[in-house]
């Protein structure tokens, strides 16, 4: 009964985060700041000052157990295991190629085990750990973009050791994950515009982890090519571990000290895991937030799980007020200038006074500008060449930076 109390005490307490997180935080975000940017690569630096939220929940359900050998472990019992990862981030940008980014996880696992003549369950949850990084941005070569990261990552528990089979099945209480200190550091890349519609983008990372719990170092990869549409965006890649040392217990791996969970799942105190993971996923983007769902399960596993891996996620990103600044102060470096003409009911699309014979292109990113006789020139927003003519555009709005009404006469500017 008490065990009951606390698990549903705790998801509450789990949901009342996200809804406040939700509710409280992103209501002070400029109106569309993420329109038009549905992704946001490694290597793509936020802006000095700028920073963003990031949420994602991750859910798995095993399907399969794999020893050190990547052979499916067998069992007397039917046994099933789910574990989700709630991950709350913070990015915030340094300087315009420096950013730091912290992130904490809250974990929920329940595990059971069933044959004809018994049934055993045992859950947990709670804060798993909390990781710190830095990101450094090397610049463009070759029109590739560059940077280095480094990490730190401390859990929030400690586990008990034993040998496999000394842990009571009674036991309702399992181990959150390995426990310990992780740390690594790597290099990734991105390929593309994420800011430019109907194109694809590419990004990937190759970063050296020391994991918990005495695990062997590993090599952590990821691959993905996105492609980007106006406020959508589908993407696919590959991602995965393998092992560079070997684990002390590699050739006696039933005398290796393991935690509770190990009645229950391989995804901790693995023996040279490795593993490749296939992914699909789609983001869309909405006034002031993105939304993302992506799906994934491994390949030739290693010490590890199998199973279905859903990732939900969610972003808001503020810019800072210096980047926007910095944007209008470079009007005089725009090579087209405009005028709006006409303007839809709902201000979602403007019609401007210029097109093919000035060669303004389908895709074209505009800046909307409130413009006085004094000289003035303030940036309230941006827009997309949705439609093009021989002397007039149409335009999407993506973004408004303030809550200025459009009017016919306002400057566009655009490269």
């Amino acid at each position: 009964m008490r065990r009951k109390i606390v698990n549903a005490f705790c998801k509450r307490f789990l949901f009342s985060i996200f809804f406040l997180s939700v509710c409280c935080f992103y209501p002070s975000f400029s109106f569309a700041d993420l329109y038009g940017n549905l992704y946001r690569p490694k290597a793509q630096m936020l802006d000095e000052k700028a920073y963003d939220f990031r949420y994602h929940f991750l859910y798995f359900d095993q399907t399969d157990e794999y020893d050190s050998d990547g052979e499916v472990l067998t069992s007397v019992y039917d046994k099933k295991f789910t574990l989700m990862d709630h991950d709350f981030m913070f990015n915030y940008g340094l300087t315009s190629n420096l950013e730091m980014q912290t992130d904490l996880k809250i974990r929920q696992i329940k595990g059971s085990l069933s044959s004809r003549t018994n049934h055993y369950e045992a859950s947990n949850s709670g804060v798993e750990s909390l990781k710190g990084e830095i990101l450094y941005n090397l610049g463009v070569f070759q029109k590739i973009n560059y940077g280095l990261s480094l990490f730190y990552r401390q859990t929030f528990y400690s586990t008990e050791k034993k040998l496999l089979g000394l842990f009571s099945l009674n036991d309702e209480e399992i181990a959150l994950g390995d426990d310990g200190s992780e740390y690594g550091g790597g290099v990734f890349f991105s390929a593309g515009n994420s800011r430019q519609k109907n194109q694809f983008l590419y990004d990937g990372e190759l970063q050296f982890v020391s994991p918990p719990n005495d695990l062997a170092s590993e090599m952590h990869y990821q691959l993905g090519a996105h492609y980007i549409f106006s406020q959508f965006m589908v993407s696919v890649g590959l991602k995965g571990i393998f092992n560079i040392s070997s684990d002390e217990y590699s050739d006696d791996p039933a005398n290796k000290p393991v935690n509770s969970a190990q009645n229950y799942t391989s995804l901790f105190n693995s023996i040279n895991r490795s593993f490749t993971a296939p992914y699909l996923g789609m983001t869309y983007a909405f006034e002031n937030f993105s939304l993302g769902l992506s799906y994934s399960q491994k390949l030739s596993p290693i010490s590890t799980d199998n199973g279905h891996e859903i990732v939900f996620s969610l972003t808001s990103e503020k810019k800072s007020q210096k980047s926007l600044n910095d944007k209008i102060n470079k009007f005089k470096e725009y090579h087209l200038e405009a005028s709006i003409i006409k303007i839809s009911k709902n201000s979602s699309f403007l019609k401007i006074d210029i097109g093919l014979e000035q060669e303004v292109e389908k895709g074209k990113i505009f800046d909307i500008f409130l413009t006085n006789f004094n000289g003035g020139n303030e940036i309230i927003g941006e827009a997309i060449v949705y439609e093009v003519g021989a002397d007039w555009s149409i335009l999407k709005v993506l973004k408004k930076y303030k809550n200025t009404e459009l009017k016919i006469g306002m400057t566009v500017r655009g490269n």
